[in-house]
């Protein structure tokens, strides 16, 4: 699967080149083109490929969350100055949406 994904990068990056243009292939794309054996996946294949993306990446973002908590709870002060942060952008109201903008704005949270 490995061998064809990459394949599948290099055909279509020769090609886009070719033709002057530049796409970028969804994860969904490189799975519909994937072969084994020159074979396309079947339903079940591409359904346990999602699976293995999805909780793999389910588990190591929990990783890191609980590490970046972790280690603000050691350090009051970086804590305090990211609370200030999205009090300043976002507002006291837990209840607002918060969009986009307001998530670029918080360039001190983005560092920690």
């Amino acid at each position: 699967l490995m061998k064809s994904t990459e394949g599948c990068f290099q055909r279509n990056e020769n090609k886009c080149y070719e033709l002057g243009i530049k796409k970028r292939m969804t994860f969904l794309d490189i799975l519909l083109q994937a072969t084994i054996d020159g074979k396309p996946l079947t339903n079940e294949e591409m359904r346990e490929e999602v699976d293995v993306f999805t909780f793999g990446g389910h588990d190591t973002i929990t990783h890191a969350l609980s590490y970046i908590l972790y280690l603000i709870s050691r350090h009051p002060e970086v804590q305090q100055k990211a609370f200030d942060e999205v009090l300043k952008v976002i507002g006291p109201d837990k209840t607002r949406p918060v969009g986009m903008r307001e998530l670029q704005e918080l360039k001190y949270l983005e560092c920690v």
